[in-house]
């Protein structure tokens, strides 16, 4: 997303966000270019926050619109083990919450770049899914099945159960199976897809003969025919 300075502009634009008005300024032509919630408030003829250059965003959280803002300017987030208020020290959950902000305000690029994120962290700590991030991730997809970040979280449960080897992981599978509606039915719908193509969505794949991860954009959310600059993250072990 980072873009050229002399791309930027001399334009600001004001953004007020929590409920204790937390204010960030950024380049108004760069929050154009993120998605099309920001494009449209900003134009000139457009909504009132483009002609006062000002917006409040009430509902969302600073250190979450701080990495947004981070993202804009740098094409990183910075760290995502930053203690917070929500998310602790799960970094797994803040990675969750930036792709809901951006889901939520239309930006594709983040969504993406969030689901790249979330993919490398569950690979480089050789985890699963926890309670609360499937809680979450089936909180925000209710109403969308198909929604890639609920199809990402059900092939992780589903590789879960096929792998069983953490009885601690096992032991969370079953509270989600337990608590959270749809998960189990969903789970057992995509183990037979796992086990026929021996893929783990942990892992990016530009290879074609690779048994191992997915197609690089598998669940991405930008149209088929984008181009997508996303790198593959190979499974440990591969050349």
């Amino acid at each position: 997303m980072a873009g050229r300075l002399d791309e930027l502009g001399d334009e600001l634009v004001h953004i007020f966000v929590g409920p204790e008005r937390k204010k960030f300024s950024v380049h108004k032509n760069l929050i154009r270019r993120s998605g099309d919630f920001f494009k449209a408030a900003f134009q000139d003829n457009g909504f009132k926050e483009g002609a006062e250059n000002k917006m409040d965003l009430p509902e969302d959280k600073p250190y979450i619109f701080q990495k947004f803002v981070t993202w804009m300017y740098t094409a990183q987030v910075g760290s995502h083990q930053d203690q917070t208020e929500e998310a602790g020290d799960d970094c797994n959950l803040a990675i969750i919450e930036l792709y809901i902000f951006a889901d939520k305000y239309q930006s594709v690029q983040l969504m993406d770049f969030a689901m790249d994120s979330l993919q490398n962290s569950l690979k480089n700590n050789c985890s699963g899914l926890s309670f609360r991030e499937v809680e979450m991730v089936f909180e925000f997809t209710k109403s969308r099945f198909n929604q890639p970040l609920r199809r990402f979280a059900i092939s992780i449960m589903a590789c879960t159960v096929l792998d069983g080897t953490l009885c601690s992981s096992l032991q969370e599978m079953e509270r989600i199976f337990k608590e959270i509606d749809g998960a189990l039915i969903e789970t057992l719908k995509c183990i037979p897809l796992l086990l026929l193509t021996h893929s783990g969505p942990k892992y990016r794949t530009d290879d074609s003969t690779c048994d191992e991860g997915f197609g690089i954009c598998k669940f991405h959310q930008h149209k088929l025919d984008a181009i997508c600059n996303s790198p593959p993250n190979k499974p440990v072990g591969l050349v």
